[in-house]
């Protein structure tokens, strides 16, 4: 049990960095379009490149941002039904949701891996604007992002079959991650 506390601890850490990380994209996002307010209307020269690359960042943002708030539980749940188990029953429909979840996403790495991969054999770029930019980065994110949240998943999927088993590894000393 010792391993999995270690591992969990571990995944959540991680998780936290990575979020923190993808925070700065907004930075990025912010950047790119100031450039392109002051091109435009300081230099009357706009870029042809601003609008879409904003769009791909902002787009690759919220891809990894949703690892993160997976990692906090912050996604929308319909709690009416859900409320009303004990928390070890909460536990075994976690289980079995979570069970389905992992299965499709699963599928999800291998569609978008390829989905990825044949942009790059191909060279894809752009056709929205003259700037043109290559694809392939941007999809590289969708199959690591669903790799992040599948391990996210799956360290959820843990914690939940041990309360289905009885044992609590939610404990504020074991998970402190400051």
């Amino acid at each position: 049990m010792t391993w999995l506390i270690h591992w969990l601890r571990w995944q959540r850490r991680a998780m936290d960095a990575f979020g923190r990380l993808i925070a700065w994209a907004n930075l990025a996002i912010i950047a790119v379009l100031v450039w392109e307010v002051a091109s435009r209307y300081l230099f009357s020269s706009p870029t042809s490149w601003a609008h879409e690359a904003s769009t791909m960042i902002y787009g690759a943002f919220c891809l990894a941002a949703g690892v993160y708030t997976q990692r906090h539980d912050g996604h929308v749940r319909v709690d009416v039904v859900y409320n009303l188990f004990p928390p070890r029953g909460r536990a075994v429909l976690d289980c079995i949701s979570g069970a389905l979840l992992i299965a499709a996403l699963i599928v999800l790495l291998e569609v978008s891996w390829d989905f990825a991969w044949q942009s790059w054999e191909r060279g894809e770029v752009s056709s929205r604007s003259p700037w043109a930019p290559v694809l392939w980065p941007l999809k590289a994110v969708i199959p690591l992002t669903v790799c992040l949240l599948l391990l996210q998943h799956v360290a959820g999927w843990l914690e939940s079959f041990c309360r289905v088993l009885g044992h609590s590894l939610v404990d504020e000393e074991v998970w402190d991650v400051t």
